[in-house]
């Protein structure tokens, strides 16, 4: 089994406090540049599905509502203030959902073809903000490596 595989097996975030700071972060990393494009929208929602992240509770409606709260602190009181209301949503998560937010994060800040040092920064903003251990972002970024 290759370490791709282990973020594709058995991926569900039942949780929705989870979910909802998984959605967070994807939409600090997406507005890290400031602007959100249509490949960072549909990779969100991707996302969303692929992690069954909002099992029991999913919606469209559901993802829009969540994507929208935390552009609404974004906008009225910037980056900062998004990624410091994304900790305490990790503040039970295990190793394994940190080590898919990480991966899924980097996935994001690529999506565009550039991965640039304010969606980098934001990465490693959030990463601080959820204290992912440094065996974790190596984890992770080993399975991003293997995929490109």
């Amino acid at each position: 089994m290759g370490l791709a595989d282990l973020f594709k097996k058995d991926i569900v975030i039942g949780d929705e406090s989870l979910a909802k700071g998984f959605v967070y972060a994807w939409t600090a990393v997406a507005l890290a540049d400031g602007k959100i494009s249509n490949e960072e929208l549909g990779k969100l929602n991707t996302f969303a599905k692929a992690t069954d992240a909002t099992k029991n509770f999913y919606s469209e409606q559901w993802i829009a509502a969540i994507f929208e709260e935390a552009v609404i602190i974004y906008k009225q009181q910037g980056m900062d203030a998004l990624i410091a209301t994304i900790g305490p949503f990790f503040a039970n998560a295990e190793s394994k959902e940190r080590q898919i937010l990480l991966y899924t994060l980097m996935l994001l800040g690529c999506i565009d073809g550039d991965f640039s040092s304010s969606e980098m920064g934001a990465v490693k903003s959030i990463v601080d903000a959820i204290d992912i251990s440094r065996e974790d972002v190596l984890f992770a970024g080993m399975v991003f490596a293997s995929n490109k």
